[in-house]
């Protein structure tokens, strides 16, 4: 992820954001995918869609020990 911040210094701002959405998204698509197929768990996501032309700020509310 940090490689890609040189892309926010040459002004390259929305291909930035792009590439992150892309990664988030993915990120958070594994564990599901592996709960699924490895456990038969269904996982049901609620929430408002993202407007990507937008900015947008994600916050998850889990709990940490």
């Amino acid at each position: 992820m940090t490689i890609f911040l040189v892309l926010i210094v040459l002004g390259y701002h929305k291909t930035w954001r792009s590439i992150m959405d892309r990664s988030v998204s993915f990120w958070m698509m594994v564990p599901i995918g592996f709960l699924e197929l490895i456990f038969g768990m269904r996982v049901r996501v609620s929430g408002d869609e993202i407007d990507y032309h937008e900015p947008a700020l994600i916050i998850m509310n889990h709990r940490t020990r």
